[in-house]
């Protein structure tokens, strides 16, 4: 049986980030507005339309067209002119005008056109003589470098940008021209694979050298403007970077990730697969298995003669829909209260366990703050036998574990469980989500949660065990309440 209760919206409504209370506003920049990379420039240009020739500044330029600005239209209605290109050695190339934007008083204007029957190689050499260009590369390092504090780092930094960014830059045009020649797909992800692993190793090198919290954020967001139009035409990758609903690791994006498909075309479908390979993507389906294992087990092995369950920030109860999978052979009835502020995920929820057979699992959505359970309905204190959360403990700071676990050892009955899964920074760090998606966690080892448990409920109440999912990257403290 499924049950809902708050108001959770519909799909449509709620699709748009904007009109959820819930989300905190985040101003991210997408680097991924064109079709095409464009950089900014301001130098001259000569139009050559029949046997006229008149020049205009070029204002930004990428391998599918230009903006330039001029005192006189180029080109008349549907006609065709041709442009000099200095990247190119001034190379005439075919083009059409494909919008217009002039004064009122009759001065300069704006003009987009678009270029016509480029070759391959044209794209790609044009692609990268302004992507590649040194003094772009040196403008973004110099930024960098104006804030460190001694000429060893300015060096590092300069030949960062100099050399393993503009290495990463290459390869990735190379291998959009790879995928167009119709190379081995096994090929071409490895050498996508083999590209971004350079890059970040370097990154991540130079950023423990640094030890500047600051510089290597602003590394990392440059490194994003220049390889944004490679990294975001993957849907993986765009996402975990914008963050539409306005955090990381929304319900959306994890179906994404237990799913394992790639998603998008072209370079993006590599770059898809490289993300769902990292190892953090791996233990993700890994604790959602290990959940779904646990939770399954916890019910058809009770003796109890029903069972009270809340799910703290539920998202889309991945785990819940592929237990029934199974057969539940407990006999008993079970109330699954699951608790989410976001009212998206929970139509989906709604949504997908509509569609199975629940038998005696009651599964209640609840719209709430997990941070305030005392104003949630979730029945008496001392009357629940278990409480999970698998992710959510990764992004909150101590105060608001301890209040969390401290609520929940109220709510639990003696001999009840609270299962919480978290990833443990001894074993891994998640460099390419810090890197191409700025998304970070609270990085936390099993001591340091253990000791927050111990705080919240007391060490002389509670048992503690430890397991892990298979990959060994996420840990699951099992608390017994024991008096």
């Amino acid at each position: 049986m499924l049950q809902e209760t708050e108001q959770a919206g519909t799909w449509g409504q709620l699709g748009d980030r904007r009109t959820n209370p819930f989300m905190r506003t985040r101003q991210r920049r997408n680097f991924d507005r064109r079709g095409a990379y464009r950089i900014g420039l301001n130098t001259l240009t000569f139009i050559h339309e029949g046997d006229e020739v008149f020049y205009g500044a070029l204002k930004d330029i990428s391998d599918t067209g230009a903006r330039i600005e001029m005192d006189r239209a180029p080109g008349n209605g549907a006609s065709l002119f041709t442009m000099g290109v200095p990247f190119l050695s001034n190379k005439k190339l075919a083009c059409k005008r494909i919008w217009a934007e002039t004064s009122d008083n009759g001065g300069s204007g704006q003009y987009g056109v678009s270029f016509l029957d480029l070759s391959m190689q044209e794209r790609s050499e044009l692609r990268k003589r302004f992507l590649l260009n040194e003094p772009l590369l040196l403008s973004h390092a110099e930024a960098v470098a104006a804030r460190a504090q001694d000429r060893a780092a300015i060096t590092e930094i300069k030949t960062f940008f100099l050399i393993d960014v503009r290495l990463a830059l290459e390869s990735l045009i190379d291998i959009d021209i790879m995928i167009e020649l119709g190379q081995p797909e096994e090929f071409v992800q490895q050498e996508c694979n083999n590209t971004l692993d350079n890059l970040l190793e370097a990154g991540d090198r130079l950023e423990n050298s640094l030890r500047s919290p600051y510089l290597g954020g602003e590394i990392k967001n440059r490194v994003r403007q220049l390889l944004g139009h490679f990294l975001y035409q993957s849907m993986v990758c765009k996402r975990g970077f914008e963050k539409p609903l306005g955090y990381p690791g929304d319900f959306q994006m994890l179906e994404g990730v237990y799913n394992n498909r790639e998603l998008s075309g072209g370079i993006g479908h590599y770059l898809d697969r490289y993300g769902l390979n990292v190892p953090y993507a791996g233990a993700i389906r890994h604790r959602k298995d290990k959940m779904r294992d646990i939770l399954y087990d916890f019910i058809n092995t009770s003796r109890e003669q029903s069972l009270n369950i809340i799910n703290l920030a539920s998202g889309a109860c991945r785990d819940i829909r592929e237990m029934f999978s199974r057969p539940i052979t407990y006999p008993g009835t079970v109330t699954l209260t699951c608790i989410d502020q976001d009212p998206i995920a929970l139509e989906y929820s709604r949504q997908t366990l509509s569609e199975i057979s629940t038998g005696n699992i009651n599964v209640e959505l609840v719209q709430g703050n997990i941070l305030r359970l005392e104003a949630l309905d979730l029945g008496p204190d001392c009357s629940v036998d278990m409480i999970y959360s698998i992710g959510i403990a990764d992004y909150l700071q101590d105060r608001m574990l301890k209040k969390i676990f401290s609520d929940s050892y109220a709510k639990l009955k003696t001999g009840g469980k609270l299962v919480v899964a978290y990833k443990d920074r001894e074993s891994h760090r998640p460099i390419v989500l810090n890197w191409f998606c700025d998304w970070y966690f609270i990085p936390r080892n099993e001591d340091e949660l253990i000791d927050l448990i111990n705080a919240s409920m007391g060490a002389e109440n509670i048992s503690i065990s430890i397991v892990r999912e298979d990959s060994g990257v996420i840990f699951f403290a099992t608390i017994t309440k024991v008096k």
